[in-house]
């Protein structure tokens, strides 16, 4: 039985699902995981084949400075992939945010056909505001490029990811596996989800994901205070959740509610009972979807997002999307119109369309049929 072996970065979230779709497509395989978890019992709703053999590797602590960040998932990454040459599988997977991967997986070399599927160019992100900064990032994506020869293909999950490696590889084949959602999450949403919103009094609007710096939500949040009408409810953590919920709380600001993390499949009650679902990604993220938009989409409800490229040109396909600038001029404009609404339908444009090219299970066979042509 061929072997092949998957690195992953975190023990859940958006990475751990696009990897776990792949895996459900790759039948008569021996499956082996490498990352931060030691057994599936926590996603085994979202996964169909149990022919997988785990290697736990423990993730350091994160830290906050990019730089100290960066070594430890260094050496996570070198622990990986000295792991993953020890298995000689016939496949190597190796999907990133975490750059390091790229060079660690250089030095432990093996007879493997190994593919670099991109999630995140992080030395595309982080803001360079001086010329020190723009010099290390540049210096830090230079050298990671040094090391894309080491694998026999790239995939990723956009176009905007493609075409800023194409400046610098332009050889680079276009192999495009986007994000999505998962057959089994998509069939549970459309189960729980009624077909017409009726809007009390109080309208809700719901965020699940992660509270990061990258979100920056505080405006929204100081902005929603003053519309009693609306109620905001935070589903997720991250390293924003301490600052917002003292905001909260020493703002006494009555209408914000944090729910702190709750499991994949737990998530459903709350699309159930959102009005609004909102998203949002700093412009920094031009080049990234948040692949929390598939679940929103899946609903049908009407779903607000700040933030542009990538994300904003897939939204611009589907309808009851409202794109808003996030300054509190703007964010103000939109809670007074949506205070003013008490009813409307779901789209179903949206969930047909997710249905049809937004299936993570049905997107992952193009992997198999790119194997095949190499």
């Amino acid at each position: 039985m061929k072997k092949i072996g998957f690195i992953i970065t975190y023990e859940k979230g958006a990475t751990l699902n696009r990897i776990l779709s792949m895996i459900n497509v790759f039948k008569g395989y021996e499956i082996h995981l490498i990352g931060p978890i030691n057994n599936i019992n926590n996603y085994s709703d979202y996964i169909t084949n149990k022919n997988i053999i785990f290697h736990k590797i423990n993730l350091l602590p994160k830290k906050n400075n990019f730089f100290l960040r960066y070594i430890y998932e260094l050496i996570y990454s070198m622990k990986c992939s000295k792991e993953m040459k020890k298995i000689k599988c016939d496949l190597e997977i190796i999907s990133i945010p975490f750059i390091s991967l790229i060079i660690s997986s250089f030095f432990f070399k093996s007879k493997s056909m190994r593919i670099l599927d991109i999630r995140d160019l992080v030395w595309e992100y982080y803001d360079k505001t001086s010329n020190i900064q723009k010099l290390i990032f540049f210096l830090l994506k230079k050298i990671h490029l040094l090391f894309f020869y080491n694998f026999k293909f790239v995939l990723f999950t956009n176009k905007y990811e493609f075409e800023i490696l194409k400046k610098d590889f332009p050889d680079l084949k276009k192999n495009i596996i986007s994000n999505g959602i998962s057959k089994i999450k998509f069939d549970l949403i459309q189960n729980s989800i009624k077909k017409k919103i009726v809007i009390d009094k109080k309208k809700t609007i719901i965020y699940v994901g992660n509270i990061g710096f990258a979100q920056n939500l505080l405006d929204f949040i100081d902005t929603i205070r003053f519309h009693k009408k609306l109620e905001f409810i935070l589903v997720g953590s991250g390293n924003d959740l301490n600052r917002l919920t003292n905001y909260v709380q020493e703002n006494k600001i009555k209408n914000v509610k944090f729910i702190g993390n709750v499991p994949e499949n737990k998530t459903i009650k709350y699309y159930y009972k959102a009005n609004y679902l909102y998203a949002k990604l700093d412009k920094k993220f031009f080049s990234a979807i948040p692949s929390k938009l598939y679940e929103y989409l899946s609903t049908g409800k009407k779903i607000i997002y700040s933030g542009n490229g990538a994300a904003v040109e897939l939204l611009k396909n589907f309808e009851n999307i409202y794109l808003v600038n996030d300054t509190k001029e703007d964010l103000k404009k939109l809670f007074n119109k949506i205070e003013n609404e008490y009813e409307y339908e779901l789209s179903t444009k949206n969930v047909d369309l997710i249905k049809k090219k937004f299936i993570r299970e049905k997107i992952s066979l193009k992997l198999l049929n790119i194997l095949n042509e190499k």
